[in-house]
């Protein structure tokens, strides 16, 4: 199964095997992380990217039900890998979470700029994981890929969203060009 995520050539220069226990041993680098047992080189975030998130990430948290809490590039632990998503929302709260990370959450978010390909890889992962829903949120040309409905490893739906258009989360309307940070960024 590792081989589906080294199918892309951009992904594959970047990978080294390993195991999760291997792999723990060499965490002192944080620009890696585990993906279906090879270590791949994270990608630099862009001030786009690290504003974008900022923003979406504090208006999450003030929507968010008492039994969710949201985890920022935090590891969540599968058989064979170790993302860390931009957002991960799961059950419960940060302390029940030690001394061990999630095996899954209830929405993955990553925020890709520079890492579509590496993004829409990990969706392999994230489908493993059983995670409901995953959104890959491209600020520079403002879609959200939305995949939903895991099963054996893969999505089955797919759609992508104008960040116009209104999306619900916990109840709650967002539109995502109000995380945009200049005016003459929203279309």
């Amino acid at each position: 199964m590792s081989a589906t995520i080294l199918e892309q050539p951009e992904i594959r220069k970047a990978a080294f095997s390993f195991s999760i226990d291997q792999y723990h041993c060499l965490i002192s680098d944080k620009s890696t992380e585990l993906l279906k047992g090879q270590i791949i080189k994270k990608m630099p975030k862009s001030p786009l990217h690290t504003i974008f998130l900022g923003l979406l990430s504090n208006f999450l948290r003030s929507i968010l039900p008492e039994n969710y809490c949201l985890r920022q590039e935090s590891p969540i632990v599968t058989f064979d890998s170790e993302p860390e998503p931009d957002i991960a929302i799961v059950n419960g709260s940060f302390e029940e979470y030690f001394p061990n990370h999630p095996k899954t959450a209830v929405l993955v978010i990553e925020v890709s700029i520079s890492s579509l390909e590496l993004d829409r890889a990990k969706a392999i992962v994230y489908a493993e994981a059983e995670i409901p829903e995953y959104w890959i949120i491209r600020p520079d040309v403002q879609i959200i890929e939305i995949y939903k409905e895991p099963i054996n490893g893969k999505y089955l739906t797919k759609k992508e969203e104008p960040f116009e258009n209104e999306l619900k989360l916990f109840g709650k309307e967002i539109r995502l060009t109000h995380f945009l940070p200049n005016k003459h960024l929203q279309k």
